[in-house]
């Protein structure tokens, strides 16, 4: 049973995930260290005494509220993108997934979290150039229309 549960415990600590438990009230009950490190707590037992909602924009907290309840109702959120904020509060794009849990017998929530603000960053980038080549296209476009359009008034003009 020990060499179990060292085992499940190496495999949670060796994901590069965010790994938080927090009980029906939203209150931190386990943070991973990558979740205190994602976060930038100070030391671990910062994140415990947190809502999961103080992870959470302000504008976004009802609607993630209502996510939360589904979850302890029994859906599992795959992973979505949100915007999270750290406790040092600034702010970061994050993928999500939760599902629902028993801490201690009781109702909780298992959160898996990641930052994907390099992905996202990446994506942007690579998007730049097709959007400034869909620009050329549609300014090539317009140009070729006008030029067709003036020939039209030139042979009216000149007939």
């Amino acid at each position: 049973l020990r060499d179990s549960e060292e085992q499940y415990r190496l495999l949670v600590e060796s994901s590069p995930d965010a790994v938080l438990v927090a009980r029906a009230d939203r209150q931190i009950l386990f943070a991973k260290s990558a979740a205190i490190e994602l976060f930038r707590a100070d030391r671990p037992a910062q994140n415990i005494v947190l809502n999961l909602l103080d992870l959470v924009l302000p504008a976004d907290r009802d609607e993630v509220d209502g996510v939360l309840s589904e979850i302890l109702q029994g859906k599992r959120l795959q992973f979505a993108e949100r915007r999270r904020i750290r406790l040092d509060g600034t702010e970061f794009d994050s993928e999500s997934s939760g599902v629902p849990f028993t801490w201690d017998r009781s109702a909780a929530i298992l959160i898996i979290t990641r930052d994907i603000t390099e992905r996202k960053q990446s994506e942007a980038q690579l998007r730049q150039p097709q959007k400034m080549e869909a620009v050329g296209q549609l300014t090539g476009g317009v140009a070729h229309d006008f030029n067709h359009l003036l020939a039209i008034i030139d042979r009216q003009c000149v007939g």
